[in-house]
Formats: structure tokens, sequence, C-alpha cells
């Protein structure tokens, strides 16, 4: 089984406006097509909330003290907690044992924060891949309501590889870089942070 994190955000953290995407790009949402189809996606309401509508292929599996509030469509189950998220995406896993987070602040934070408090040992329990799209924009391109989160132990990560001291990490790091054009609104770079087998 292998849980694996999706996150678009600027190198300050902002990975949302007014509960949206602040960006446009084609190139990203291919990426995540190609991830996460035939894999459970795992989200928090305002995430599920913010898909243009069910996405085909994929079990929604949607977080939320409060179902009652959740209009759901389509192949999605509405669950109150995280760890229960996790149980069901295993169960629906398939063969591959592949399910994704995908969204948003609330369920990436913690995630982010257990891969920071486990930098002095040699691995994060149960986490397979870190998908990030790094995008090269800054909080002054966007006006509304800004939701931010602590992207800091993957901006080090990125830095130790890119400066070549790929051993200093428990991560191994690879990434391709994507140039703004009239498909996508910015420069980014999709990272993918790969847990290190000791």
């Amino acid at each position: 089984m292998s849980l694996n994190v999706i996150l678009a955000s600027t190198p300050c953290g902002i990975i949302g406006v007014d509960g949206d995407l602040p960006w446009k790009l084609r190139s990203d949402l291919i990426h995540f097509k190609s991830l996460t189809e035939g894999h459970p996606i795992v989200m928090g309401r305002k995430t599920y909330e913010s898909l243009p509508g069910v996405l085909p292929n994929r079990l929604h599996i949607v977080v939320t003290s409060n179902p009652e509030s959740v209009n759901s469509k389509g192949n999605t189950i509405i669950v109150p907690t995280i760890g229960y998220a996790i149980q069901l995406a295993e169960m629906h896993s398939g063969p591959s044992g592949d399910y994704f987070v995908v969204g948003g602040a609330s369920l990436y934070q913690p995630i982010l924060d257990c891969i920071k408090r486990s930098k002095e040992s040699s691995a994060v329990p149960g986490i397979g891949n870190v998908y990030w799209t790094r995008v090269d924009a800054k909080a002054s391109d966007f006006d509304g309501e800004i939701t931010k989160i602590d992207i800091s132990v993957l901006e080090e990560d990125l830095d130790l590889h890119l400066r070549g001291n790929i051993d200093d990490t428990f991560l191994n790091v690879k990434h391709v870089d994507v140039n703004r054009d009239q498909f996508n609104q910015y420069d980014f770079k999709i990272v993918k942070f790969t847990e290190k087998k000791v």
C-alpha cells in the first residue's frame, strides 16, 4: 500500500485563492490525470466542491466533519476522519496499492508536518511519493483570500537536490521543468520526492 501526495503551490506555499486554484496549468492537469486515474483520491470538502464534477475512473473519498453539508454525486464516499479515508483508500486501491491525497490544506499540512518531524529518521512510514508542482508565482500576482501551507520541508529537499547534496536528505528527488506558454500561465517544476529505501 502506498499513500501518495499531489499538490501544487508557489514557493511560499500558496495553494489556492478564494477556494480555487489560482492558475491555469494545462500540463499539470494532464500530469494529475495520468497519475490518479484508476486510483482512489482523498480530499477535503472544499477541494471536492471546487472540482468541475466527479473525475472519471476515480473513487472520491471526501473528509469532512459535517457530512450533511456535502452534495455528493457519482463515485463518492463521505467520511469523518483522514484515518477512515486512508483505510477506505487502501481497501479500494487495487493491485498497485496506490492512492492519492489531493488537497486541501487541512489534509496536506499534517502530512508535511509528519515529513518534517521524520527528517531525523530514515523514512516516513506509509508515504510513497510526493508530487509537488512548484509554480513560479508570487503572492502579489493574486487578488482574494489566499490559502497557504508550510512547504518548507519540500523547498529544503529540492534546494539540496539542486545543489547536488542528494545524500543529505532521506528523499530521492527528480524534477521536470515546464515553461510558460499558451496553455500554462506560469513556469513550473513538477518535483517527485520518493521515500528512500534503506
